[in-house]
C-alpha cells in the first residue's frame, strides 16, 4: 500500500498539474476568436459586395487581414503543438 500511496501523491501532485496547466494553456489558446473574425469577413464580402469598387476594396482589406491573421496565428498553432 506505500507504493500505491506514493504513486497516487505523485499522480496527485505532479502529473494532475502538469495537466491542469496544458488545460489552461489551451483555455486560453482558444479563447482567442481570431478565426471566427476572419470567416466572418469573408462570409460578410462574399454577400455583401456587390460592384468593382467594392470588390476591390475588399480584396485589398481582406489580404490585409489574412496577412495579420497568419503572422499572428502560426505562433499560436505552434504554441498548441508544443503543448502536446
Amino acid at each position: 500500500f506505500k507504493e500505491f500511496k506514493m504513486h497516487e501523491q505523485i499522480e496527485n501532485e505532479y502529473i494532475i498539474g502538469l495537466l491542469q496547466q496544458r488545460s489552461q494553456t489551451i483555455y486560453n489558446v482558444h479563447s482567442d476568436n481570431k478565426l471566427s473574425e476572419m470567416l466572418s469577413l469573408f462570409e460578410k464580402g462574399l454577400k455583401n459586395v456587390k460592384n468593382e469598387c467594392e470588390q476591390l476594396n475588399y480584396a485589398k482589406q481582406l489580404k490585409e487581414r489574412l496577412e495579420a491573421f497568419t503572422r499572428d496565428f502560426l505562433p499560436h498553432m505552434k504554441e498548441e503543438e508544443e503543448v502536446f
